[in-house]
């Protein structure tokens, strides 16, 4: 049954109103006489293809079909320009260039060649390809018109209002100054000044029809018609100093009438007042969070500045906070920043000629997006191979696909869900043994930061509850200062002035990135960290570093590339190297908490002078 229902919807045909439109566009085009027709019809074609392939397709085969009525000849270039035009199209697109940008110099250099063909090596033949680069410049200024139905922008609009003058030239030669004069008033009227002055150039230079009058009446026009008043009292003047017979007086009388007329383009956007208010009081509400922020982080830094003279401890963590609020009030941003990639990613789709029919950006987890995103008109196979790169080039992030599901009965609609690409995972457990005296001195933590897991461990000078405060004290300011978003490193160089100042501690850190494949090492008076890679151990610290492993990227702050299998051995100075080699040797590897737990038996077998806690890593792939 659903082999049959797809049959029958392969088999269904329909016409539309925009392929009725093409076709009779395409047939006025083949059949012009103009040297101007070869220019318009790519100009047409290449904005037909960027719509939809269909347009495209229906115009290029309309074009070559009327374009016999003129003779052999005609349709033979026609047929040669289309073939150089879309096999260049073809080598474009695998190249994986973008093809919204090369096609105004596609359309520019085909249109040279005709130029030369019809005008020769003449100065004539450089005005045709400059005038067809500015007008599919303008045609392509923007995202709107593509896959929007019967929808043209206003580049356009002036090019078949330009092409029907032409026809209507053709067809009753007689009135040809009456009928162009009154294109270049629609034009005027319909386009901006810029298509008008390039359309008008085209009329003086190209055609044999002299209005050098009112083809600047026109472009003045154009540039004065929403400010009526000018406009008004130009075309007033115009009718006392210009005209001669009663034709001219028509045509001004006409020019009044359409300036009186045409909309301006301030009446044309209309919002509803409960969307502008919606909009409004959720941009108020942003910018003063943003403001009470940015107003903390000022106050902050005014006690830093205060404190500088007094103390550099309590200076540099004023300002680390400081730096923290700032952050956080910059952060505020991502919550219309989503609502802006979405329109750009959306417009940018469009370019490439894929019909969106929905796109959300979301992020589901601290730090990791998800876009999800349903396309009507895209093969399975374009989604690996062109959606997924096109979507990190415009998010600048590594990207995985999630899932992909088509529907049935509708051949190339696909929803897809395209996430963060982590290609880590990282398994992290920790254990602490205490002394056979006092209460335990260390204080160890693992918590997860956006894209980032965190491993610590503070081990108190001494023993007992001193060494524990002072331990503890330590490792929630670091985690605090992580959260609130203070680098890694600035967190580190403020821990340091407290540890040197008056609370003795040590601080022995791992930022593991997963999504950027790399560990973050940063010590502060604490043992060497071991990385256990390819059954080699290499001990991490300021005085001995492993040649092309690990890198220093300032004092006691160590940067590693993470690779599938890793282990990472975080221990305290109650633990011994002979202690650790017995461990490996006799380690199941079963998993991380096994082995961590194994280790803490092995020590229990010793009385302990002083506490001794592990904290052991592993890297995966995903």
């Amino acid at each position: 049954m659903e082999k049959v229902m797809n049959k029958r919807l392969k088999g269904k045909f329909s016409i539309h109103a925009e392929d009725l439109a093409c076709a009779g566009i395409s047939i006025i085009l083949g059949t012009l006489a103009s040297p101007l027709s070869y220019t318009l019809a790519f100009l047409y074609v290449s904005y037909s293809y960027m719509r939809t392939i269909r347009e495209a397709m229906i115009s290029v085969f309309f074009i070559l079909l009327c374009s016999l009525s003129r003779g052999v000849l005609p349709a033979y270039s026609y047929a040669l320009g289309f073939a150089c035009y879309f096999v260049i199209i073809h080598m474009v697109k695998v190249m994986n260039q973008n093809l919204y940008q090369f096609m105004p110099y596609l359309t520019t250099v085909l249109s040279a060649a005709f130029s030369i063909q019809q005008y020769g090596l003449h100065n004539t033949a450089l005005i045709l390809p400059v005038l067809s680069f500015i007008l599919m410049q303008e045609l392509f200024a923007d995202y709107t018109w593509i896959q929007k139905g019967m929808l043209h922008n206003a580049c356009m609009r002036g090019i078949l209002l330009f092409t029907i003058g032409l026809f209507l030239v053709e067809l009753i030669p007689v009135y040809a100054q009456e009928v162009a004069m009154i294109t270049m008033l629609l034009i005027a009227l319909a386009c901006n000044a810029w298509i008008t002055v390039t359309l008008a150039l085209m009329v003086y230079f190209l055609q044999d029809i002299r209005i050098l009058p009112a083809l600047v009446l026109t472009v003045l026009l154009s540039i004065l018609k929403k400010d009526r008043k000018s406009a008004m009292l130009l075309l007033l003047g115009a009718c006392f100093l210009y005209p001669d017979n009663m034709e001219d007086l028509i045509y001004l009388l006409l020019c009044m009438s359409g300036v009186l007329l045409v909309r301006t383009e301030n009446g044309s956007i209309h919002m509803s007042s409960e969307l502008l208010n919606e909009q409004e009081y959720r941009l108020s509400q942003t910018s003063m969070l943003k403001r009470q922020m940015q107003n903390y982080a000022n106050i902050f830094q005014s006690l830093a500045e205060y404190y500088a003279q007094i103390s550099d401890v309590q200076a540099e963590l004023l300002a680390n906070m400081s730096n923290a609020l700032q952050y956080n009030a910059d952060a505020i941003r991502k919550i219309d920043g989503y609502e802006k990639d979405t329109v750009r990613v959306a417009k940018a789709l469009e370019g490439y000629q894929y019909d969106v029919r929905e796109l959300s950006i979301e992020e589901p987890k601290e730090g990791c997006i998800q876009v999800c995103v349903e396309i009507a008109n895209i093969k399975r196979g374009e989604i690996r191979t062109t959606l997924l790169p096109l979507l990190e080039v415009l998010l600048h992030r590594n990207l995985q696909i999630a899932d992909i599901r088509n529907r049935k009965f509708m051949r190339g609609y696909h929803s897809i869900t395209v996430c963060d690409d982590i290609p880590f995972v990282i398994d992290a457990y920790a254990d602490s043994v205490k002394n056979s005296y006092t209460s335990s001195g260390d204080t160890f933590s693992i918590f997860k930061f956006r894209q980032s897991l965190v491993c610590m461990i503070s081990d108190g000078m001494g023993n007992g509850d001193r060494a524990a405060q002072s331990s503890r004290l330590i490792t929630n300011i670091f985690q605090r200062m992580m959260v609130s978003g203070i680098p890694q490193d600035s967190a580190i160089k403020c821990i340091n002035k407290l540890i040197q100042s008056d609370t003795y501690a040590t601080l022995d850190v791992i930022c593991f990135n997963r999504s950027q494949g790399v560990a973050y090492i940063s010590k502060s008076a604490a043992c060497p960290t071991f990385l256990l890679r390819d059954d080699q151990i290499y001990e991490i610290n300021g005085s001995a570093l492993p040649v092309g492993i690990i890198s220093q990227m300032q004092p006691d702050c160590f940067q590693v590339d993470l690779k599938a299998g890793d282990e990472y051995l975080m221990i305290s100075d109650g633990i011994y190297m002979n202690e650790i080699y017995k461990w490996l040797n006799q380690r199941t590897q079963a998993g991380v908490k096994e082995d961590v737990e194994s280790f803490t038996e092995l020590l229990k077998k010793t009385r302990r002078k002083d506490d001794s806690t592990i904290v052991l890593a592993r890297v995966d792939e995903v």
